[in-house]
């Protein structure tokens, strides 16, 4: 299994790590949970950003990363990921995160998201505390079930 400690930089290579389910080292921050009309989730953080959010910090350390596994409606059949991971300064317009989403989990999916400062994911994620949601955030995604 691929390393759960460290996320690959560049596009292709995080596809792929996603895929090992690497990152179900870190703690998962929830259940599987419904999401509304997205279906359902489960957030897990690195130790980095875990730290950074139980110290209740106002800016997370470089290295701090999320990912979301994405279910459908049954919550049991994952479908997609999605990666937040702080590659730099954060910057007003989360210029500092680099975002992946693929909606699919063989290499096959073709990401919707890959690149940093991603407009779509910063404008649900700016209101957060350094583009983080708490894992206790309401979540009413207007993603259809898949």
């Amino acid at each position: 299994m691929a390393s759960a400690a460290v996320v690959p930089d560049e596009p292709a290579a995080v596809h792929a790590w996603l895929r090992t389910l690497a990152y179900r080292g870190w703690a998962p921050q929830t259940d599987i949970r419904a999401t509304g009309e997205h279906g359902g989730e489960r957030l897990f953080f690195n130790a980095t950003l875990a730290a950074s959010m139980r110290a209740g910090a106002a800016e997370h350390p470089i290295g701090s990363a999320a990912v979301r596994e994405l279910y459908a409606g049954d919550l049991r059949t994952l479908k997609g990921f999605a990666l937040m991971h702080k590659t730099g300064p954060s910057g007003v317009t989360g210029e500092g995160w680099f975002w992946f989403e693929v909606l699919g989990v063989d290499a096959r999916a073709a990401p919707t998201v890959a690149q940093t400062g991603a407009r779509d994911c910063v404008g649900c994620h700016a209101h957060a505390t350094d583009f983080v949601h708490s894992p206790d955030t309401r979540r009413d995604d207007p993603q259809p079930l898949l």
